[in-house]
């Protein structure tokens, strides 16, 4: 239907690139287990949302223009200093949600290691490994019961833009099936560099 009415009539490109938002983010709504995080628990009090923060999640998720909500509790700018819109904190790999996201679960991963008796623990190990360029594994430990080192590449799929918002639109999911491909294909060359053995966990 709002397809129809935006053929019908004579809207900007930019009102279709909102609707076209909004569809995206209809279509990764109805994907499997896109609701759990709605019941998750919170483990301690920093996985606590406010009620602003829990205002602005869902306001994403559904593909709402968020700066009325950003303006209205006088949220912060992005850390590069752009404005918090939605496209920008999608993609930005300064300050944007995926990249705090991702920061985030590596810190919880390595804490989790630390608990559980992991050693020498390393964040953004490439210095120490072959093969890797710009990228590489999050994290490096090594495991005293076994005497063996493991290496972890945290991935969080994201940065919805233009070049790929139609085929997301059509394809629940698509963005972590080519992170993961991409992932999987550089740490099981690398891996084997370093003599150890990559097993993909997604």
């Amino acid at each position: 239907l709002l397809s129809d009415k935006l053929t019908q009539s004579k809207d900007t490109p930019e009102t279709l690139k909102q609707w076209q938002a909004r569809q995206v983010a209809f279509t990764q709504a109805r994907s499997t287990c896109s609701g759990l995080w709605l019941r998750a628990l919170p483990s301690g009090p920093r996985f606590r949302m406010s009620s602003r923060e829990f205002t602005l999640a869902l306001a994403m998720r559904f593909g709402l223009d968020i700066s009325r909500i950003t303006n209205h509790h006088r949220l912060p700018s992005c850390l590069c200093g752009a404005e918090a819109t939605l496209d920008h904190l999608g993609a930005c790999p300064q300050g944007g949600m995926v990249t705090q996201r991702h920061n985030e679960v590596v810190s919880i991963c390595a804490d989790a290691l630390s608990n559980s008796g992991a050693t020498q623990i390393c964040r953004e190990p490439r210095a120490r490994l072959h093969g890797y360029g710009r990228g590489g594994p999050d994290l490096l430990w090594t495991s005293p019961q076994e005497d063996k080192r493991y290496i972890a590449d945290v991935s969080v799929a994201g940065g919805i833009n233009d070049s790929n918002r139609q085929r997301v639109m059509n394809q629940p999911g698509y963005l972590a099936e080519e992170r993961a491909k991409t992932k999987i294909e550089e740490n099981t060359a690398n891996a084997k560099q370093n003599k150890m053995a990559f097993v993909p966990f997604f």
